[in-house]
């Protein structure tokens, strides 16, 4: 059991990357559409920030609910890399929405 405790903290934190990456990158149109409307990049990646962590949140508080109910305990490392994980997220959607310009990111490929 105490092999597979590092993969599974590992896979948590992938997983934590995945579903907030997916949340950011269907919201990508409403944030190019606030910047080619005039917001500051620094305001949107705020805004980016405290919209991840209100989903994460309350999604980890209930998960922790659940193992207590559950289990008994709370494991409190695997609940700070799940936020952490999300927090990755944030950083790395960040880095590739910087360095586009908005009309860029409007345009369809086909």
């Amino acid at each position: 059991m105490g092999q597979l405790y590092p993969v599974v903290l590992i896979l948590s934190i992938f997983i934590a990357m995945g579903l907030t990456l997916l949340l950011l990158i269907s919201a990508l149109r409403e944030m190019v559409m606030m910047r080619v409307t005039g917001m500051s990049r620094l305001r949107i990646i705020a805004m980016l920030f405290v919209e991840t962590f209100l989903i994460i949140l309350p999604g980890s508080g209930i998960g922790a609910l659940v193992a207590h109910c559950s289990f008994g305990y709370v494991n409190l490392t695997a609940l700070f890399a799940y936020l952490m994980g999300g927090a990755l997220a944030v950083l790395v959607f960040v880095a590739f929405f910087v360095r586009l310009k908005p009309m860029e990111l409007l345009q369809v490929k086909e």
